[in-house]
């Protein structure tokens, strides 16, 4: 049986589910600019929008470096004087990322429209586009500072409240233009700016806030500065490797194939990436926590931080997974139009790999935490090696299916490495993962699965509702099953306090 739960769990929960919500209207207005575009640009253009607006997140990955790095000293800062010095130091280094960024996405901008196949007819409009994300990112960057001081002081529901912001202007900035005829410059432009967006919203309530942090050039100091460029370096090296990962993908397809598969490999990739953010968004507050809880020498709740927090993540996570493994096909016909549908697939292989991964979301957070991200980098370069080897192996032959196994495969063989270090390395057993966070998940998303594939062997489901209520049924049982059956009851009286918090803040 767990401890009750506090005030921590109760803030960390308030927390995790407004940025959960935030994130889910985030992906839905994501989805709706995908809808859009898919339908009104031609399939080149399409393609060539995917590929160039990913050149400006091909790059966040520096900052989710300097993140790492700012909300660990942050949270574990013992005097304002000290969370000064981390607060300057944070400004000073996005501003210098964000100006590297702005050169090389300018740089590709330039360079490679010929090389990645775009159309002769849409190059000028790609390099333009390209060339307005890079400047809006060297005045985005640094702003991205704020929003990581909400977040190490726990402001969840604030950072949630930016990222909203920032997400649905460009989600009504990209629509109105797509609906009006706007040129594919502008397009690009507009869908590259999200940094730039969630920093100024960001920025707004960061001063309206009145924090006790502030720019200080005088207050840094050589520890603090090594500290930092020494946590940053390395969560820059597994940064770099997520971006073999993840971002050359589309690189990959251009140079074997062409930008109408590119296009094509859209549908799986933004349903891929709305799983992988799920995950995320649900470990939203480990880091400041741990941090907190590892400065302080607290054993206890980081043992149930790691236990429970991975307990929730694969109860939210996997039957996700699962419904949208045996409905892909289905699910890309009736959102994207039937030319999509032959990515299925691809799409069920590329989310396939979720069930596993999700439980590396929290401990990874605990881990770079407890100041283990050296080995981070070195167990993400082994799976983005591994990635990459496949993905050119399998892509020419098999196309789409085979660059999305070139992800799944790495991935899979390589979780019961990391499983065997976090069990080394953390205040948690075998014996507390497989009962109070497999048993529950894994045997009832087993059953879901069986469902949902026997309803679609009987039934066509050729309409949205159909989909939809399929779907949405299937998580609804699940996650009635989870409540009535594998809740105990301090997590019950969780819930209740968290849907009590939550309505006190609206």
């Amino acid at each position: 049986m767990s401890p009750p739960s506090g005030a921590d769990e109760r803030r960390l929960a308030i927390g995790s589910v407004a940025q959960q919500a935030t994130q889910l209207l985030v992906a839905l207005a994501s989805l709706a600019v995908i809808t859009v575009l898919a339908r009104e640009l031609p399939f080149a253009a399409f393609g060539a929008y995917t590929l160039f607006v990913s050149f400006s997140t091909y790059l966040l990955f520096a900052q989710s470096a300097v993140e790492g790095a700012t909300v660990t000293m942050l949270a574990g800062a013992r005097d304002d004087a000290a969370r000064v010095r981390v607060f300057t130091t944070t400004v000073a280094a996005y501003a210098l990322a964000g100006l590297v960024a702005g050169a090389l996405i300018l740089a590709a901008s330039l360079l490679l429209p010929g090389p990645l196949g775009v159309p002769e007819g849409l190059r000028d409009d790609a390099m333009l586009g390209g060339a307005l994300t890079a400047a809006l990112a060297v005045a985005g960057w640094p702003l991205k500072a704020c929003r990581d001081s909400l977040r190490a002081l726990q402001l969840f529901r604030r950072v949630a409240a930016a990222d909203f912001v920032g997400y649905v202007v460009m989600a009504a900035l990209s629509i109105a233009l797509a609906l009006g005829g706007a040129p594919l410059w502008l397009l690009i432009a507009v869908g590259g700016a999200v940094p730039l967006f969630i920093g100024v919203a960001a920025g707004a309530i960061f001063f309206a806030a009145r924090l006790p942090l502030r720019l200080s050039p005088g207050s840094l100091e050589r520890e603090t500065t090594v500290r930092f460029i020494r946590m940053s370096g390395q969560l820059l090296a597994t940064g770099v490797a997520d971006f073999v990962i993840y971002s050359l993908d589309r690189v990959v397809l251009a140079a074997f194939r062409s930008s109408s598969t590119v296009g094509l490999y859209e549908g799986p990739l933004r349903v891929h990436n709305l799983v992988r953010l799920t995950a995320g968004t649900l470990s939203f507050g480990v880091l400041p926590a741990a941090s907190d809880y590892l400065a302080k020498g607290d054993a206890v709740r980081a043992r149930e931080l790691v236990v429970r927090g991975t307990r929730y993540v694969l109860a939210l996570v996997v039957p996700g997974v699962v419904v949208v493994m045996a409905l892909a096909t289905p699910i890309l016909a009736v959102w994207l139009g039937p030319r999509f549908a032959e990515a299925g697939v691809a799409m069920t292989i590329f989310v396939g790999y979720w069930l596993i991964n999700a439980n590396t979301v929290v401990a990874s957070g605990m881990l770079i935490a407890r100041g283990e991200t050296a080995w981070l980098a070195r167990y993400a370069w082994g799976v983005a090696l591994g990635c990459l080897a496949l993905s050119l192996a399998l892509t020419p032959p098999l196309g789409l299916d085979g660059l999305v196994l070139g992800t799944a495969i790495p991935y899979a063989v390589a979780f019961p490495i990391f499983l065997r270090f976090v069990l080394r390395t953390l205040p948690v057993s075998l014996g507390d993962l497989a009962r109070r966070a497999w048993l529950p998940a894994y045997p009832l998303a087993a059953a879901l699965a069986l469902a949902l594939v026997g309803v679609r062997l009987v039934v066509d489901l050729d309409a949205l509702w159909e989909v939809l209520a399929l779907g949405l049924g299937g998580l609804a049982a699940y996650w009635a099953i989870f409540t009535v059956f594998f809740l105990e009851s301090s997590e019950r009286r969780l819930a209740v306090d968290v849907a009590r918090g939550l309505l006190r803040a609206g």
